[in-house]
């Protein structure tokens, strides 16, 4: 796994209610040591200190989407009555998170060279948003969506999403009034 991956792995496993009073401590003491014996640290003391809430509450946020991310993961991996066998599927959620559907079945996974900004961004709003982008394409690889949408957090994302995989995978098997690969992505943008 890629280092950024694994960055933030080990951000979901920081922050829980038992250890949020060490957290704040150990910035607290680090940023103390910094100021008194790293000349090359430009901040004052309570630099650091002044972000450990903040830092804090964006951890709890992405734990909370990392749950959204693995519901749908599961409710995917369950997807039976439709034909996904001849289309390649990927969505990107945050920035973050990736899922694809390939030949083998569907895979988890973090976006290479992903970014926290979508999530960052989106904590500033009154009502945040969970990004996800639909890269869908059927076998041969032409691509039919590429298609970027904001929900918000505390709609029901899931059903959402499997509505319009369903959707698309309706229109690239030959539910759609054209078998041209054009018309079909023109009728897919019209009703996704």
């Amino acid at each position: 796994m890629e280092k950024f991956g694994e960055n933030i792995k080990n951000l979901l496993h920081i922050v829980n209610p038992v250890n949020e009073y060490i957290i704040e401590n150990v910035i607290r003491g680090l940023s103390f040591y910094l100021t008194q014996t790293n000349e090359d640290y430009h901040y004052n003391e309570t630099y650091l200190n002044d972000n450990v809430s903040d830092y804090i509450a964006f951890i709890r946020e992405l734990q909370q989407r990392e749950k959204i991310v693995m519901e749908l993961f599961e409710t995917i991996n369950t997807i039976r009555d439709i034909d996904v066998n001849s289309l390649q599927i990927k969505i990107e959620i945050d920035g973050i998170w990736c899922i694809k559907k390939n030949k083998t079945g569907w895979t988890k996974d973090y976006i290479e060279n992903g970014s926290l900004s979508l999530i960052k961004d989106s904590k500033k709003e009154k009502d945040p948003q969970v990004h996800i982008t639909y890269i869908l394409s059927s076998r041969n690889s032409i691509s039919v969506i590429n298609r970027y949408e904001e929900y918000s957090i505390n709609t029901n994302i899931i059903d959402e999403v499997i509505r319009k995989i369903k959707i698309f995978c309706q229109i690239i098997n030959g539910y759609g009034d054209s078998k041209d690969e054009n018309e079909k992505r023109d009728y897919a943008e019209q009703i996704i």
